[in-house]
């Protein structure tokens, strides 16, 4: 039996408007545009089954409508923010957009795993250049060995001693930031519960290669040698073959440095503080045991480092002769006795000459006559200069001065270490010192070599304020100031005593000299013009 109502008919519950023997089919069909289908086991769909899937339709409606607006609006954002160059020529036509996708170019940072502190953010080849300018131009004034020298590794093992030789052999435009993250992280391993080698290595660096300071007092390079020399001896370097440590940790066990980086670092910890000591006048904390003696013959010590030491040995023996074994208030030796142990003490430099000294690189040489001069020193103080035999040690002066003047000249002084610059420094002050002596055979020589040092000094580009523009500016003064008898001399200084006492001298007439200037202002602003008798001075014209 045929249906009554087409399939869509019935669907809709509409009467079907087909007549019989018409083969168009029925209205509604037709404004459909579809065939009229008459099925006796058609079923017609509840509503109740779809109507739930239609709220999804509406909301597919609106998430496409708020894709399009965002897109829009991050389009008209784009084109707010296009700046046009301010050069013209840079601007190269390109071509229309195709429908082929382009590639979307990475910022700098994914397109290689960079390396960052703070702000400062270096690539894996910088860091590779770093290092190799390290150990071509900065390691052989201290070559103690390291565990490893890939810049890899040595971040893994110590991020304090990777960043200190980047910035140590890095450019002054990035210098200052790296500094002040260095100086955070020196921090951290002073309250470290977990020390290592890399860590007293990279405190050396940092003693030798200090920031720029525009006065001594801002310089930590002594507080850090001290502090290095505490963690080398806390984690048993002098007895770099033996256990140490009571604490069993596994940490510790997988990071067994080798027995030659534990010597050589131990031995460069007694250099640096010995260089600290010396250039400040003070005694040195570190002592020299039997051990330290006889590891200098040890082949695995770099001949510069072992010739450092030795030097280092008889400057801290010669100094503590001078300054320490007499019952004087300072503790130096009276003039007369001070005059024949510089005598006593010349003699051993001498022997360390001729048996451990005869093939000395410039590094070496450097540090012998910086040492050596610390000895003439004595002998050009105030008290000393008249007695007979001080002329010849004046000499003496005089030359070791000039030699190493001429070793520090072919020297780049603005990448050069800090004792480096302290012994182009020592030498002016020793010239000065040999000028005022009135012992000199030849002054236009010293006079010459003076201004060398004022020069090399003034060469060094880190600003007005440093402390190498500061002492050239005192040693062209200096000269021109006449000692006075009245005022009380430093003498506790040690080997730096004649340093110490010319810079107080000179800051006694600076501060003399602005306190006369000061008064003759106020004299001058409290002249009154208006009390004079202008008619009575008219008639002596």
């Amino acid at each position: 039996m045929r249906p009554k109502a087409c399939v869509k008919c019935r669907q809709w519950k509409t009467k079907c408007s087909l007549s019989e023997g018409s083969t168009d089919g029925c209205s509604r069909c037709q404004s459909l545009k579809i065939p009229c289908v008459f099925d006796a086991s058609y079923k017609r769909n509840s509503k109740r089954i779809s109507v739930p899937t239609t709220p999804s339709e509406p909301q597919e409606l609106r998430q496409g409508y708020t894709d399009i607006r965002a897109s829009t609006t991050r389009n008209n954002a784009t084109a707010q923010e296009i700046v046009l160059p301010t050069d013209w020529s840079t601007l190269v036509p390109t071509s229309l957009p195709s429908d082929t996708p382009q590639p979307i170019s990475k910022p700098p940072e994914s397109r290689e795993n960079g390396i960052q502190i703070g702000n400062v953010s270096i690539s894996p080849a910088q860091a590779t250049e770093y290092f190799r300018i390290y150990f071509l131009r900065c390691h052989q004034y201290l070559p103690f060995k390291m565990a490893t020298t890939s810049p890899k590794e040595v971040r893994a093992r110590s991020p304090l001693l990777f960043w200190v030789i980047c910035a140590v052999a890095s450019t002054w435009k990035i210098h200052p930031e790296l500094q002040s993250m260095i100086k955070m992280m020196v921090q951290g391993t002073l309250y470290s519960t977990m020390h290592t080698v890399d860590a007293v290595q990279a405190l050396l660096i940092l003693c030798l290669w200090p920031s720029p300071i525009s006065s001594l007092n801002e310089d930590p390079s002594y507080y850090l040698s001290g502090l290095a020399t505490q963690i080398s001896l806390q984690l048993g370097l002098h007895r770099p073959s033996l256990l140490h440590s009571h604490q069993y940790l596994q940490e510790m066990l997988s990071r067994n440095d080798d027995t030659e980086v534990k010597l050589t670092t131990c031995l460069a910890c007694f250099v640096v503080h010995q260089l600290q000591s010396a250039a400040r006048g003070l005694p040195p904390l570190s002592q020299v045991d039997f051990h330290l003696l006889k590891s200098l013959d040890n082949p695995v010590v770099h001949p510069n480092l072992s010739q450092l030491c030795r030097i280092c040995y008889v400057m801290s023996q010669t100094t503590e002769a001078i300054c320490a074994k007499s019952s004087t208030p300072s503790g130096m030796l009276e003039p007369d006795a001070r005059l024949n142990m510089v005598g006593l003490c010349d003699q051993q430099f001498a022997t360390l000459q001729q048996q451990h000294l005869q093939y000395m690189s410039e590094v070496v040489e450097i540090v012998f006559l910086n040492a050596r001069l610390q000895l003439w020193s004595f002998a050009l103080l105030p008290d000393i200069s008249s007695l007979q035999g001080a002329q010849g040690y004046v000499s003496k002066a005089q030359r070791d001065a000039v030699n190493l003047i001429d070793l520090c000249c072919d020297r780049n002084l603005a990448v050069a270490p800090f004792h480096i610059r302290h012994a182009m420094s020592y030498s002016g002050f020793v010239l000065v010192s040999a000028l005022q002596s009135r012992q000199l055979e030849d002054c236009d020589v010293a006079r010459h070599n003076l201004e060398r040092v004022c020069q090399a000094l003034e060469a060094i580009n880190c600003g007005p304020n440093d402390i190498s523009h500061k002492a050239s500016q005192i040693l062209r003064e200096l000269p021109n100031l006449e000692y006075s008898t009245d005022r009380q001399p430093i003498q506790s200084r040690m080997g730096a005593t004649l340093l110490y006492d010319s810079l107080r001298r000179y800051y006694e007439h600076k501060h003399l000299s602005d306190s006369l200037s000061q008064q003759n202002g106020d004299q001058m602003r409290a002249f009154d013009l208006d009390g004079i008798d202008w008619c009575s001075l008219s008639l002596l014209l």
